[in-house]
């Protein structure tokens, strides 16, 4: 079949189906067919209910959605409700889609603490690792990492890293891999008290009123400000 044939059949655009028609491996694709939501997503419950109320002039859904915060064309709004008008005759009703979660949802209930998490969000994440063995696999070693930052248990690490070894999740093989690479300083980052907060609160401050002198002032002023930022007139009198 043609690509443009292949696109009307599967309902999505001709430059889409050939992006998938070319690609030498399926890693080509996912990132960008799963990493960036459509646009018309979030407006589809309003889309639909307003078309199955008899509201079928696709400039005036596309106002309303515009009104709600959609920024796509009016073709894309269109393009949606097409196989819907061709049914129209046929008394086809819309079927409002449930709401699916995010990924950048679904990610921060994984990594949240389970006691914390809202009673419905613990509810969809439930359903979620049923029909996923991995994500449930990926879930537990993620809530003992949590727990090793937490206790500053960094003596659990090397289990922990051997336990990762042995699933069959790439994602956290490459994680452990970097945590080989600097072993020594993670193992102390996840046992000792200290905390290197504060160096990285300096540099932050310091970026900051590098920021506002940017293409006004040298480098003098730059040292004059961060000294007299960390210092009082006692301990540091102002430099000259």
């Amino acid at each position: 079949m043609g690509l443009r044939t292949i696109a009307k059949e599967l309902g999505i655009d001709r430059k889409t189906a050939r992006r998938f028609a070319i690609a030498s491996d399926p890693e080509d694709v996912i990132a960008a067919a799963t990493s960036r939501a459509a646009l018309l997503d979030d407006f589809v419950p309003h889309l639909l209910t307003r078309w199955n109320a008899g509201c079928t002039d696709v400039a005036v859904l596309t106002q309303e959605l515009r009104e709600l915060g959609y920024r796509g064309s009016q073709r894309t709004v269109y393009r949606y409700l097409q196989p819907y008008r061709a049914g129209r005759n046929k008394t086809r009703v819309a079927t409002v889609p449930a709401a699916v979660p995010k990924v950048r949802a679904v990610t921060a209930w994984i990594m949240r603490d389970p006691d914390n998490l809202a009673s419905d969000d613990a509810q969809q994440l439930a359903g979620i690792l049923a029909g996923c063995a991995d994500l449930e696999v990926t879930r537990g070693r993620v809530g003992a990492f949590a727990v090793m930052t937490r206790d500053l248990r960094g003596d659990r690490l090397p289990e922990w890293m051997a336990q990762v070894r042995a699933d069959n999740l790439p994602a956290l093989h490459s994680f452990v891999t970097g945590l080989e690479h600097d072993f020594a300083a993670v193992t102390a980052g996840l046992t000792l008290p200290w905390s290197n907060g504060p160096v990285e609160g300096t540099v932050n401050k310091l970026k900051h009123h590098k920021r506002q002198c940017f293409g006004q002032a040298k480098l003098v002023l730059l040292r004059k400000r961060l000294m007299l930022s960390h210092s009082t007139v006692d301990q540091h009198p102002p430099m000259k």
